[in-house]
């Protein structure tokens, strides 16, 4: 999964040097969003992934595991970072997961924090700002994933 800012989904052979046999995209609007999902070939020995739906914000796969014929959803997600299209985005996310009818993983960047751990550096952030996120997972009784690895994926806009 990865942020693009771009309209074009990715070429043949950027994907066959990356060594991806299968692609989806959603394309930006201006400079702000735009992702591409990408996966290998070993992806497509083990689970059969269906892109199922995708608005501007989210790509949403079934996916069922050949070994133990088991179906999940994966919702990779590219959420709005401005505050005026939060409020619609988490509301249609949360309608849309409510709608799933197997377990579903969700993944990608949220541009929302669950609490001030999650915050680097700047201003302490107002408590207020771990609403949404927190009554999404709440509402739809979610599990948060262990995470390892570093917690912060950029530094200073790089």
């Amino acid at each position: 999964l990865g942020d693009t800012e771009s309209q074009i989904p990715p070429s043949s052979s950027f994907l066959s040097r990356g060594g991806f046999n299968s692609s989806d995209y959603v394309p930006s609007h201006g400079w702000s969003g735009g992702f591409w999902l990408l996966w290998k070939n070993y992806i497509s020995s083990m689970f059969n992934l269906v892109v199922i739906g995708k608005r501007r914000t989210y790509v949403c796969c079934l996916c069922t595991d050949f070994k133990l014929n088991w179906k999940f959803f994966y919702v990779f997600v590219y959420a709005p970072a401005h505050e005026s299209l939060k409020r619609d985005f988490w509301e249609e996310l949360t309608i849309f997961a409510s709608s799933l009818d197997h377990p579903f993983v969700l993944m990608g960047d949220l541009n929302e924090i669950k609490d001030a751990s999650e915050k680097l550096g700047g201003l302490p952030p107002s408590p207020s700002r771990f609403i949404r996120l927190n009554q999404f997972i709440n509402n739809l009784d979610l599990l948060t994933l262990p995470f390892h690895g570093s917690s912060f994926s950029w530094h200073k806009k790089q």
